[in-house]
């Protein structure tokens, strides 16, 4: 009580006293207010910014998983057709040549489609109507690619100097040769 009374006599004495406890008692939580508004107002964008960037990450990585399932499909699907593993196994580069050009006409996207002999002592590239040899391709064939698992493969982006797109992504599916021999795309 004695306080009370005590702020009572303050602000009886001089009557500005009052308008000024009125005034900081009315600004001051007005003020704290509008600072905490201020500052739940300026993190909501980023705050949805990021919700956004994450929605479409994910919109992203589903749309790359379908893209490069629907890939694998597409070269399993060739590497499966009789007249397609015959022609390998009989080694005839006309046969396979056009079934390369299909499927590359099927699929313009692809920058290009190719047979590889991976048991051979230089890779043997088959490729719309030359043969190639490479040497340089253990890293999409060998140990992290089809012959380790033998099972399709999709690689992680790497860079190239042989086409013009720099930054590409290998799809590499097993094929069987019907007298027990293996090739891959």
């Amino acid at each position: 009580m004695k306080t009370l009374s005590r702020v009572s006599d303050w602000v009886s004495r001089w009557r500005w006293r009052l308008h000024l406890l009125f005034v900081f008692l009315i600004v001051v939580p007005i003020g704290l207010f509008v600072y905490s508004i201020g500052r739940v107002l300026n993190r909501q964008p980023d705050s949805q910014a990021t919700t956004e960037s994450i929605q479409i990450a994910r919109v992203s990585a589903t749309l790359l998983e379908e893209h490069f399932g629907q890939s694998t499909t597409f070269l399993e699907s060739i590497a499966t057709r009789r007249p397609f593993t015959e022609a390998l196994r009989q080694n005839d580069l006309k046969l396979i040549n056009w079934h390369l050009e299909k499927a590359r006409g099927l699929r313009p996207d692809f920058s290009f489609i190719s047979v590889f002999d991976p048991d051979a002592q230089c890779d043997r590239v088959l490729h719309l109507s030359r043969v190639y040899w490479v040497a340089a391709l253990p890293t999409v064939i060998g140990t992290k690619g089809v012959s380790r698992e033998w099972e399709p493969y999709v690689s992680e982006v790497y860079r190239t100097d042989v086409l013009v797109r720099n930054l590409v992504v290998a799809i590499a599916v097993p094929v069987q040769i019907p007298a027990g021999g293996r090739s891959a795309f």
